[in-house]
């Protein structure tokens, strides 16, 4: 009777976030072993993969379906970096929105990066950098592989399978004077980023950011976050799951798009 009553609830919460007509449209789809399919989303190029048996559906919803918040950032950013893209649709959001931009998007699991180049083919000004966010270059491990894809989280092992970049890399090597907005959704990883010094020295390039802090995971995470943006960046609110800051050097004038 409890494990009837856990997987009940386990639905109900499910169909809080996606809808009940969804939410029983993927329990059919999975009983019949569908592993993939497809939806049309107005705007894009192509329609999107979303896995049936992932947390996909979660993530399409809150990026492109009925659960996606506006992004109102007040100028047109031009270069966007995107950590932890997942399977590619907050890059697709972004390129909905911001047609004119590059992202780079930076995602280590490689399963994820096919998906991702998968649903994001077409679009020429899409970089992808198939590695990990961290403060600086080392070898990480994923720590947890049987969870969901949307919450792999990382460690530093010599012998681990995936590369690190930082910040600082990417702005060296894409030569960047600038980072119009920065979004960051790593699993608790956001600590490392965030709490070592040299955060202090690409800071003052980011123009807006958006990050998920995940203290469930990482305790601490928030609090590195708003002790390495201030006297950078001011917190403005939150943008769904995301904490959004703005520049302090982005004036009024230059935020209504002069």
């Amino acid at each position: 009777m409890r494990g009837l009553l856990a997987r009940v609830r386990g639905v109900a919460e499910q169909a809080a976030r996606l809808g009940w007509a969804r939410t029983i449209q993927l329990r059919i789809l999975r009983r019949l072993g569908v592993r993939e399919v497809r939806i049309s989303v107005p705007g894009l190029k192509n329609r999107v993969a979303v896995r049936v048996a992932d947390s996909d559906i979660y993530d399409f919803t809150h990026s492109l379906g009925r659960g996606k918040e506006p992004i109102s950032l007040g100028f047109e950013p031009r270069i966007i970096v995107d950590a932890g893209a997942n399977v590619g649709y907050s890059v697709l959001r972004f390129f909905e929105l911001f047609p004119q931009a590059k992202v780079i998007a930076i995602e280590p699991d490689q399963t994820n990066i096919s998906q991702l180049r998968k649903n994001c083919a077409g679009y020429d000004n899409l970089t992808v950098e198939p590695k990990a966010l961290w403060s600086h270059p080392t070898r990480l491990k994923i720590t947890n592989p049987n969870d969901a894809s949307n919450a792999f989280m990382v460690i530093e092992d010599s012998d681990g399978e995936i590369e690190a970049i930082s910040i600082g890399d990417l702005v060296e090597r894409y030569a960047l004077e600038t980072i119009d907005l920065l979004k960051i959704d790593i699993e608790g990883s956001e600590k490392e980023v965030f709490e070592h010094p040299n955060s202090q020295t690409w800071l003052g390039r980011v123009r807006a950011l958006l990050v998920e802090t995940h203290d469930n995971m990482r305790p601490g995470s928030a609090e590195a976050v708003r002790r390495a943006t201030r006297g950078h960046m001011t917190f403005q609110g939150h943008v769904g799951e995301y904490e959004f800051y703005l520049s302090d050097a982005v004036g009024a004038a230059d935020r209504d798009g002069a």
